[in-house]
């Protein structure tokens, strides 16, 4: 008999104990990440120059004749900057203060919290039925 009563008040205090569990609450929360991408495209810049000089005789009479081309093309600069941001949403744990009575089933542990009384009053109801008898 007794050991049913006891096997009775630890089934008891086990459910009690599942009962209070409570889960961790998760809350997304947003994050933002910047990319920026910078790019610089340089064109040199190339000069082409063509020059000549003719000598012609005719007779007693000598012609020169010079000619220069020059074709500058300058130096081009192409500077771009690309941004992306993109907002990730990440899971964050989030952990409420505890009460006193949590408090104190994390201290000591559920599980005695809740035996001591059962046990106390286990005993007092053994000790009714044997001064009864």
């Amino acid at each position: 008999m007794i050991l049913r009563v006891l096997w009775w008040a630890i089934i008891v205090v086990a459910l009690c104990a599942l009962l209070c569990c409570r889960g961790v609450q998760y809350v997304p929360v947003e994050t933002l990440r910047t990319d920026s991408v910078l790019v610089v495209n340089h064109e040199h810049d190339s000069i082409f120059i063509l020059d000549s000089v003719i000598v012609k005789e005719k007779n007693d009479t000598v012609f020169v004749d010079r000619w220069r081309v020059e074709f500058r093309e300058a130096l081009r600069v192409d500077t771009f900057q690309v941004h992306r941001v993109d907002s990730v949403q990440t899971v964050v744990e989030v952990e409420k203060k505890l009460t006193k009575w949590q408090q104190l089933k994390m201290d000591v542990g559920a599980g005695v919290l809740y035996a001591v009384p059962i046990l106390i009053a286990v005993g007092l109801f053994l000790l009714y039925r044997k001064l009864k008898k």
